[in-house]
């Protein structure tokens, strides 16, 4: 099979453009030239794209754009100094727009909808404590990987340490219980997936721990900076293997 060359493209503003690839198929009469028949021949294509994010572009008409007016004020957090002054600091790029809350490893960008769209800043703050749990496994950062002992489940485990280091970032900033209420039932989920190994909690929750230092380090967040620094400053250095 031919491979595809990337298609980003970055612009002149500095946006990096992310590949789409379409496939479909289309089918074609055709005739044998000697028996006459006519036969129906489906031929498969591709094709590559390079797409930017709405809120990467400058001047597009407003309808590209979610519109807000509509929408009930969020509700604000009895902690809000508590979550700027803990999450400003992060030299993490943050996106917003669209309707889907992401970390894009490859661009390395955590991208949240418009704060609008969140019932309360508190939730907000709990859906950014969990992308940017995964951006902290980036290779310039902590180089997180479950390697191959945990082989096509590697992604629930991700999961799991990024929202252990959502909780603890709520607990820290002492945000509401209730946020927790469906969170819980998203971890026991992957618990069903990792009850094949009674360790994997512990190494979930020694990896979330290290993410979480690593965003208090840049926080400067309480007492624990200075232990956070220098877990942050000394990622693992060997990979979870077989």
């Amino acid at each position: 099979m031919r491979k595809l060359k990337s298609s980003a493209v970055r612009s002149e503003g500095g946006e990096t453009s992310q590949p789409s690839v379409y496939f479909t198929s289309v089918k074609k009469e055709e005739r044998d030239d000697v028996t006459g028949e006519d036969t129906v021949r489906t031929i498969r294509f591709m094709r590559s794209y390079s797409v930017f994010n709405c809120e990467q572009i400058d001047g597009l008409p407003l309808h590209f754009y979610p519109d807000d007016r509509d929408k009930a004020p969020l509700a604000p957090s009895a902690k809000r100094e508590a979550i700027a002054a803990f999450f400003e600091p992060i030299p993490i790029d943050v996106r917003h727009g669209g309707d889907r809350a992401f970390y894009a490893p490859g661009a390395d960008y955590v991208q949240l909808p418009q704060k609008t769209a969140f019932v309360s800043e508190d939730h907000y703050a709990a859906t950014l404590g969990h992308e940017l749990g995964h951006a902290t496994g980036h290779p310039d950062r902590l180089d997180r990987t479950f390697g191959k002992r945990f082989g096509d489940k590697a992604c629930a485990f991700e999961e799991l340490v990024a929202e252990i280091t959502s909780g603890r970032i709520c607990y820290e900033l002492e945000l509401p219980s209730e946020l927790h209420d469906s969170h819980a039932s998203y971890v026991d989920h992957w618990l069903q997936i990792l009850k094949a190994d009674k360790s994997a909690i512990i190494t979930a929750a020694a990896k979330s721990e290290q993410a979480f230092a690593w965003l208090a380090a840049h926080s400067g967040y309480g007492e624990q900076a200075d232990d956070a620094e220098v877990a942050a400053q000394t990622p693992p250095t060997e990979k979870l293997a077989a």
